[in-house]
């Protein structure tokens, strides 16, 4: 959602009435048909495996998503089966999307061709992508980097909230493999969020740019995007390192539910989508 309020503003256009095609509706792809939808976008769903489970009529065919202004793929990187997402996205694919679309990946970096990204920027059939995840990780692409609108160092699920639910889920495991009660509570030792509490105003901002301004105090995508184009200065045989000391070093982000946003009557209407993002909202 920082990407795409980013997109917005760069380029100068507004989310609400836009579609969006959402490929992969599993924990993460639900949580963007979510916002999206309270951001005011058309969503188009895309998932086969649980069209096949539940026969949902609100999963449509990859095909009918082609037409969207933005696609953003959530999908595990398979090689094999009728669902197999390895390239998933390659240059016949890509060269269906609609001129000027924006493919975004935060899933995994094999699920889109590289080379037929790199060749539908270069002839501007697509207007923009956002990578987070990369082919060849940690060894990337740097000259499809310099052509990417925002990009990321596979960070997207790398806030520190996430990062201890994994840690958590571990821990259980294996005190349940032997046989031990489990005694560690480490919330008492979270580090602070970023901001605990914003006091939102009317500033004369549209809704969707207000929304941004309250998201990028809590998580600034665009210095995740300046650190990993700082890349681009170091040889060759350096890239694999500097990739892999960008995750390793990441600092500590907060899931927005930590961050509480006070909002005035005159902003009453934004409540539902600053919700919808997870955040705590106090009216006043």
């Amino acid at each position: 959602m920082a990407a795409l309020l980013t997109l917005a503003q760069r380029k100068g256009f507004v989310l609400q009435g836009k579609t969006i095609g959402v490929v992969g509706v599993g924990n993460v792809g639900s949580k963007v048909v979510r916002n999206a939808k309270a951001l005011g976008m058309i969503v188009l769903q895309n998932d086969p495996p649980l069209f096949r489970a539940t026969g949902n009529s609100h999963f449509v065919p990859l095909d009918d998503l082609m037409d969207a202004d933005f696609i953003t793929l959530h999908v595990p990187l398979t090689t094999t089966g009728m669902d197999r997402t390895y390239h998933l996205f390659d240059a016949k694919r890509i060269g269906t999307m609609k001129k000027g679309a924006i493919l975004i990946n935060t899933a995994r970096g094999n699920v889109v061709d590289s080379t037929a990204l790199r060749d539908a920027l270069d002839r501007r059939h697509l207007g923009g992508s956002v990578l987070d995840v990369w082919e060849g990780e940690p060894a990337i692409d740097v000259e499809l980097l310099k052509k990417i609108d925002i990009a990321t160092s596979h960070i997207a699920g790398y806030s520190f909230d996430g990062k201890l639910a994994a840690v958590k889920m571990m821990y259980a495991a294996a005190c349940k493999f032997f046989g031990q009660a489990p005694n560690w509570t480490p919330e008492k030792c979270l580090p602070k969020p970023r901001v605990e509490r914003i006091v939102a105003s009317e500033t004369g901002d549209s809704r969707e740019e207000t929304l941004r301004k309250i998201i990028n105090q809590c998580y600034d995508i665009e210095c995740d995007d300046r650190s990993l184009r700082g890349i681009s200065t170091v040889p060759g045989d350096g890239v694999r390192s500097y990739f892999a000391r960008l995750r390793a070093e990441y600092g500590v982000r907060r899931e927005f539910y930590n961050t509480t946003i006070e909002l005035p009557a005159a902003l009453a209407s934004m409540e539902v989508v600053v919700k919808s993002l997870g955040f705590s909202v106090v009216n006043r």
